[in-house]
């Protein structure tokens, strides 16, 4: 693994096909913030590209560990116009119940990744699978504020704990 200062030019990295960029925020007191990006390659099923939801809960409850996680995460997965995946951030790390998404974070970030498309993935520790009425209204604000730059958001895949199944917001037509 790679960590690079985001001050850096990504330009390079982030166009190179073989490698996804993950991007971390480290508060180191209170007067400074690292940002590191770690580089790793990521494949979905042999491929760089996601065919449906089951491709993307596969890849975030293995790969990202969101089926075993305690707490509740939620992450943005950012794809190119071929649907390949360029990027991967956390959106946020709440308790076991909550966490709150930043529109405006999330739109910094999609844009230093080239995003083309997001796809929003997020875990429920407890194991319930169906969204709650704050995860529907923080992603259509999520929505909302990306679409104001050019991002469309694929879907949002629920990842319940310790389950194999997924709830796909899309398909149930949450958005």
């Amino acid at each position: 693994m790679t960590f690079l200062q985001l001050s850096m030019n990504l330009d390079d990295l982030i166009n190179d096909s073989s490698t996804v960029v993950r991007m971390y925020e480290r508060v180191l007191n209170d007067n400074f913030t690292v940002r590191m990006a770690e580089t790793k390659s990521y494949t979905v099923d042999g491929r760089k590209s996601f065919r449906n939801p089951d491709d993307v809960a596969r890849f975030m409850a293995n790969e990202i560990g969101l089926k075993t996680a305690a707490d509740e995460h939620a992450y943005a997965l950012c794809l190119n116009n071929q649907n390949a995946l360029v990027g991967l951030f956390e959106i946020s790390h709440g308790g076991t119940g909550e966490c709150s998404m930043s529109v405006r974070e999330t739109c910094q970030k999609a844009l230093l990744l080239n995003a083309a498309w997001i796809i929003l993935s997020h875990n429920h520790p407890g194991g319930t699978c169906a969204p709650s009425p704050e995860d529907i209204t923080a992603t259509k604000r999520l929505e909302k504020g990306l679409n104001t730059i050019g991002i469309g958001i694929l879907d949002h895949i629920i990842i319940p704990g310790n389950s194999d199944k997924h709830y796909s917001m899309k398909a149930h037509g949450d958005i």
